[in-house]
């Protein structure tokens, strides 16, 4: 199922001392997150492929800011201000289609302001404002929820999550005749689909869940080797691991894995 994916971002994560998060299970929301940031001002958090789309709010009084970001292909850095707080809605893959006149095609390696797009601005406001985690949440879900795939047809979005959902289970090595036999659509009529509703090809949205899979992996608690892990998540080999999770995260395995266990990763973590 895909609502079983866990997309991360360990790197904003790293980027506070506590980082809330609560799972939206039975959406195509896949968590909400809450963090104060504590990286010096200038100095980048990375960003890495998720295939997902994210609505950022920036809750500074004085400047405040929401965005929708769009996935990026590879390991790229951005900018938190040290010591302001963010509140972030993080979709699911195929999740968010369409928000008012943006479309998920159009927002790979992208972001927009959002408040031009609402007519009524003052619920942004109330959530920069609002410093409970859980009220922000209800504020969202009942004012800017309601905005999101209102055009999109029911039934390419239904395709579109089963797609992923087969992709996740296959670790990313999905042929396309199997998604033929069990979509009874041609393969041309499934990539030119999933393409105009993602902006992202099939075989690069698997690189991105496999990526996600491993990197999940790499932070269990249940210890693997290198090999172990990149054999269950679908690589070819060693080389091949090593090579896709560098690009996209600009380290290897073992670097990720160090950086997570010095920084006591799920220290900064608080589930609800």
């Amino acid at each position: 199922m895909i609502t079983e994916l866990k997309i991360i971002q360990p790197f904003f994560v790293l980027s506070s001392n506590v980082y809330l998060k609560r799972y939206a299970p039975g959406s195509v929301i896949s968590h909400f997150y809450k963090f104060k940031c504590t990286v010096p001002s200038g100095r980048p958090v990375m960003v890495v492929p998720d295939g997902s789309t994210d609505i950022i709010f920036e809750c500074d009084p004085e400047r405040p800011s929401a965005e929708i970001c769009g996935t990026v292909n590879k390991s790229t850095p951005d900018i938190f201000r040290q010591g302001k707080t963010y509140f972030g809605v993080r979709f699911l893959p195929g999740g968010l289609l369409q928000f008012h006149d943006l479309l998920a095609k159009d927002l790979a390696d992208q972001r927009y302001g959002i408040s031009v797009f609402l007519h009524d601005r003052s619920c942004i406001e109330a959530i920069y404002c609002e410093t409970d985690f859980e009220r922000q949440i209800r504020l969202f879900m009942t004012h800017i929820f309601p905005e999101i795939n209102k055009n999109i047809r029911g039934r390419d979005q239904l395709c579109l999550m089963q797609i992923i959902s087969q992709i996740h289970e296959q670790n990313g090595q999905l042929k396309m005749t199997d998604l033929e036999k069990s979509l009874h659509y041609t393969k041309r009529h499934i990539s030119r689909l999933f393409t105009s509703l993602t902006g992202v090809s099939i075989k690069r949205f698997s690189r991105y869940l496999r990526f996600q899979s491993a990197m999940n992996s790499l932070n269990s608690s249940d210890p693997k080797t290198l090999s172990q892990i990149a054999a269950e998540c679908g690589y070819y080999d060693q080389t091949h691991f090593q090579k896709e999770f560098r690009e996209f995260s600009s380290m290897s395995p073992g670097q990720f894995h160090k950086l997570l266990q010095a920084s006591h990763y799920y220290d900064h973590l608080i589930i609800r």
